[in-house]
């Protein structure tokens, strides 16, 4: 019988951050309802690292590898491999085939490991950028890369809830509770930490909160702005808040007339506006300005709050920022993997007299196909534009 092999725990983790069409998962065999996996030989193993060369990964990402076995007899660690023992076979459901033997665990049983390996903010912090629009690289920068979704909020917690007695579920459901759909950058996913997380980790503990969160302009506001529609980057329900990550992009002439209108918008519709600049996240003093800003909107006075938590918000913002504090350059590269600038096919068609509707958007603007969060009632959802398709990318499909 012909070996099989499957790569989990972190190097999945590396896999499932290839472009789709790198990761080309090939066809399964009919009548395989699970697989038995072996150790890797030293001759196995270099046979696996070439085989993940050609996929995209770089030297350093294959040099230590870590294998998921069902057959421990007679496993060894080589030297650049780590081998987990799994007790029972692994249902083919949970892996991806890569051809030649070699399989790669699926991204949510590949969540259910990351957290034997994260703590709770790491793990959700990692649970948002499955769930949404980007990936990191594949090694530290300031750059990463727009994709679909590889699963959601609602697959998570349907998968997780179906698991016994595994290693890290007690963890991970803790962490799908946190999480949330639709991040379109990491400076996303920065934000919603510092609002969704506990308190004991330095977070608000705000849970009504929505990613990308879809308002049509009524017609009090249509006079003041150009646009049909608004995303919220981050939308805190309980204040009819919208939070905003300006970037680098922001700070131009150009686009500073086009955020002035947005807010002037927003207020003629009764919505909140609290805008996180560069500066006012990598300024500790500026960040907790801003910071007891939206407490107060949020309603969140100093009497609900722990004690030290000054300090563990600190922590907290300290560890969302880490890759950029970290390195040289302090500003994370908020347009990298953005797409050139294109004209907005959802501007109002009404012209006045004031506005150029033929002006191009930033990418800021541009408008996504998101879904909203699964807990959002049928009575909240808001009508879409005809013109907006829907697409059902999540995970991997096979025939």
């Amino acid at each position: 019988m012909a070996k099989m092999f499957v790569l989990s725990h972190s190097t999945a983790r590396l896999i499932h951050r290839l472009p789709r069409e790198a990761l080309n998962p090939v066809m399964l065999h009919k009548g395989i309802a699970a697989v038995r996996s072996s150790a890797p030989t030293k001759r196995d193993l270099a046979g696996i690292r070439a085989k993940l060369r050609e996929r995209g990964m770089g030297e350093e990402a294959v040099q230590d590898l870590e294998f998921t076995v069902t057959e421990p007899r007679g496993c060894r660690n080589l030297n650049g491999t780590r081998i987990h023992v799994h007790t029972r076979p692994i249902p083919i459901s949970d892996l991806v085939y890569l051809g030649d033997g070699l399989y790669v665990v699926d991204i949510r049983l590949c969540a259910l490991q990351a957290a034997c390996q994260m703590e709770l903010e790491e793990l959700v912090e990692y649970y948002y950028e499955i769930c949404s629009d980007y990936a990191l690289p594949l090694v530290d920068d300031d750059s990463y890369q727009t994709r679909p979704p590889l699963t959601s909020v609602q697959l998570l917690r349907e998968y997780l809830s179906r698991q016994k007695h595994e290693h890290g579920l007690r963890l991970a459901r803790r962490a799908v509770r946190y999480t949330r759909d639709g991040a379109r950058s990491p400076m996303e996913t920065v934000l919603a930490l510092l609002f969704v997380l506990p308190k004991s980790c330095g977070g608000l503990s705000i849970r009504d909160i929505e990613l990308n969160y879809y308002v049509r302009v009524t017609d009090a506001a249509r006079k003041v702005t150009r646009r049909a529609y608004f995303y919220f980057d981050i939308y805190i329900k309980r204040a009819r808040l919208d939070v905003e990550h300006n970037g680098r992009i922001h700070e131009s002439d150009d686009v500073e007339p086009i955020d002035e209108e947005r807010k002037n918008a927003l207020d003629a519709m009764g919505y909140q506006l609290v805008t996180f600049r560069r500066q006012s996240l990598f300024d500790a003093e500026a960040f907790m300005r801003i910071m007891v800003s939206v407490r107060r909107r949020a309603g969140i006075g100093p009497a609900h709050l722990p004690a030290g938590f000054d300090e563990r918000q600190e922590q907290l913002r300290k560890f969302v920022l880490r890759r950029w504090l970290n390195s040289e350059d302090t500003s994370p590269n908020e347009d990298a993997g953005s797409t050139p600038d294109e004209p907005d096919p959802f501007i109002d068609e009404i012209p006045t007299e004031e506005m150029d509707i033929n002006q191009e958007l930033p990418p800021e603007w541009e408008d996504f196909d998101d879904i909203p969060p699964e807990d959002r009632s049928d009575d909240d959802v808001p009508e879409q534009p005809d013109e907006q398709p829907r697409e059902n990318s999540l995970g991997y499909e096979w025939e």
